[in-house]
């Protein structure tokens, strides 16, 4: 790969800001172009041993970025390096840096998606490119002759299971018409389903308005963490509902319990 032709590309980006689909496919046309080089630096976690820095055998070092858990991918080892000196991200003179082969990178950001890491950013303090760390994944796994994982419409339930999982976010599901309070003290409830859909809220408003609109005169809901989510997931496979619809500010994502329930299985 030419150098700088990552850099190029991302420069691009400023052309087709108005255009998401055009956007959108240009992002995966960068994502490409990274992986399919061999040039793809990342950061090293300073807790590795010395060894292992020294080798380039060092753990794949992770932080925030504007509240999102990310990871970062550099496409030449000079930009890397500033990256590196201007965050003072070195021990014993060793830059905190390494070259990641596509394979290593492949595995680790597929690992990362289900442990709570949502994005990517490459060539931060240059051009940059920020986008979803599943873009990453799924061009890995297409690389390796295999389907992506998700869709970009799912992108949006991957991250609900991850802020329930490693953050304090709750679902909030609206039990079915019927339900007693001694079903709800006792956790033997089954959700509403509409349309052959389960639909579950991060907002408690939006789905007390949603069980006033089934006949609920009260507008009950019920908040779920990871575990209890899981139950009522396994349940569905043997229910009449075909899917479920994640709804956040009044936006839905929708996927189908199986899809669903696969997804459950990676991150437990």
């Amino acid at each position: 790969m030419s150098i700088g032709k990552v850099q190029e590309k991302i420069r691009s980006l400023n052309d087709i800001r108005n255009n998401p689909k055009e956007y959108l496919d240009k992002c995966d046309e960068i994502i490409r172009l990274l992986i399919d080089s061999n040039e793809i630096y990342t950061l090293v976690s300073k807790d590795s041993s010395e060894e292992f820095i020294e080798s380039g055998r060092g753990d794949i070092r992770y932080g925030i970025h504007e509240n999102i858990p990310t990871m970062w991918l550099f496409s030449e080892e000079k930009i890397a390096k500033e990256y590196a000196d201007y965050y003072n991200l070195k021990l014993k003179g060793e830059y905190l840096i390494k070259k990641i082969p596509f394979e290593e990178l492949s595995l680790e950001s597929y690992r990362a998606m289900f442990s709570g890491i949502g994005k990517i950013i490459v060539d931060e303090g240059r051009e940059y490119l920020a986008c979803s760390l599943y873009d990453l994944v799924n061009q890995c796994l297409i690389k390796n002759g295999q389907d992506p994982i998700l869709e970009r419409k799912e992108y949006l339930v991957m991250n609900i299971l991850n802020s329930i999982k490693y953050g304090n976010a709750k679902l909030w599901v609206v039990p079915k018409v019927g339900t007693t309070v001694n079903d709800i003290i006792f956790n033997n409830f089954a959700p509403a389903i509409e349309g052959g859909s389960v639909r579950f809220f991060i907002n408690k408003n939006e789905s007390s308005t949603y069980s006033k609109k089934l006949g609920h005169t009260n507008g009950i809901s019920i908040d779920l963490d990871m575990s209890s989510f899981n139950i009522i997931i396994e349940s569905l496979l043997k229910s009449e509902a075909k899917g479920v619809k994640f709804i956040i500010n009044r936006i839905e994502s929708d996927i189908t319990i199986e899809k669903l329930n696969s997804l459950l299985s990676k991150m437990n």
